[in-house]
């Protein structure tokens, strides 16, 4: 959202026959008026990142007070234009027992994907705590309900 040529970039794709898709992140840019005019621009979907069920769960794990409200915001105005919206979710010990709640929340917001994205402990991922791919199978939570019909 910070790039003074965003808007020119997608019309450039979109002139060569190119589907636009954008990961925007949920700060203070991303209004109302910025979704709107993103489906204006012939952005076919975004993705927005939702790590917790609630405001405490995602902010801590962002790191950023507001992020789960502005992310909702988004999406409830990606859902009002018609703007297909995938969420990405961050798998690891954090998140790993509120993935229930969290593709109840995907749904809400009518998602029409949801990608989870095993954490790798590199970056700002090193000091979260990843799990072993055993381990959503051992536990009572186990991996969410995909590939069977839901998102």
């Amino acid at each position: 959202m910070k790039r003074a040529d965003l808007f020119e970039l997608i019309a450039a794709a979109r002139a060569l026959g190119l589907d636009v898709s954008l990961s925007p992140s949920a700060t203070p840019l991303l209004t109302d008026a910025v979704v709107d005019r993103l489906k204006e621009a012939g952005v076919s979907a975004i993705s927005l990142s939702l790590d917790g069920s609630t405001a405490v769960r995602h902010d801590a794990l962002r790191g950023v007070r507001g992020c789960f409200d502005r992310t909702r915001a988004a999406a409830k105005r990606a859902h009002e234009v018609g703007l297909s919206l995938q969420v990405n979710t961050l798998v690891g010990r954090e998140t790993l027992g509120d993935l229930p709640l969290i593709e109840d929340l995907t749904r809400s917001i009518h998602a029409s994907r949801w990608s989870l994205f095993c954490l790798v402990t590199v970056g700002r991922g090193a000091v979260l705590e990843s799990i072993s791919t055993d381990e959503p199978r051992r536990s009572s939570v186990g991996w969410p309900s995909a590939g069977k019909g839901r998102a």
